[in-house]
């Protein structure tokens, strides 16, 4: 039952992406046109190299996380958690800082005048601050995942994009830009964090995130594992 839940969930997910491009796309190139809409589309690109930072330690979390479940360890697995909470705080920092260098560099990268230069500086700097706090807020979702309740975040996230979708189609239709889009957007996208926290603590009610518990031997273990899965995420994004 549990099984089926969360492949349903996961198909559900696809599908519903599949279905609000279609819908969406269109009414973006009309009222955005091809120039700000193609900005945005090379702004957003750009900061889907930032997750390269996460190195592997995603689903090591997922691993160790299922792994200490099973054997009923509740101290090694709020190590786990813990430690992979700060390390990934500290990578979404590095994260931010990255995107405000790349932010200056924009116009040098890229053949951009000089307002799409603003805007597009705009635009990277407000993705950047969703993809520096999903690093955080990831480890909740590895939590849940370890759990084995996938669906309870996937139901929360396909809402989420379904309001965003929503949203993108007023502020258009109601004659604002690419960076009010964006702000709005953006904006629904960073409120699942808190409920995908919420129900860490809820699948797991001892759970417990405190500098106290971090432990370099769990970095190491973590590393141990998330280093193949780093080189191979690499390896696909050097392929494009």
């Amino acid at each position: 039952h549990l099984f089926v839940r969360n492949l349903g969930s996961r198909y559900a997910g696809i599908a519903l992406s599949g279905v609000l491009g279609l819908v969406v796309l269109p009414f973006n190139l009309r009222y955005l046109g091809t120039s700000a809409y193609g900005l945005w589309v090379l702004v957003a690109s750009i900061t889907t190299y930032f997750s390269v930072l996460e190195l592997g330690y995603g689903s090591a979390t997922v691993k160790y996380v299922a792994e200490y479940r099973a054997k009923r360890d509740a101290r090694a697995l709020n190590e786990i958690i813990s430690t992979t909470f700060f390390l990934f705080t500290a990578l979404g920092l590095v994260c931010y800082l990255l995107a405000i260098a790349v932010s200056f560099l924009l116009p040098y990268l890229f053949t951009l005048d000089a307002v799409q230069a603003r805007t597009g500086q705009a635009v990277l700097l407000i993705i950047a601050a969703n993809v520096a706090l999903h690093f955080a807020f990831s480890v909740f979702g590895g939590v849940v995942n370890g759990f084995e309740r996938n669906y309870k975040n996937a139901v929360i996230s396909q809402s989420s994009h379904i309001l965003a979708a929503a949203a993108n189609l007023a502020v258009l239709f109601l004659g604002y830009g690419l960076v009010e889009l964006v702000v709005v957007t953006t904006a629904l996208r960073m409120a699942p964090y808190w409920f995908y926290r919420r129900n860490a603590y809820a699948v797991f009610p001892e759970l417990r995130i405190s500098w106290s518990l971090v432990r370099r031997e769990r970095l190491r273990e973590l590393t141990g594992f998330s280093a193949y899965l780093a080189v191979i995420d690499w390896s696909s994004r050097l392929t494009y």
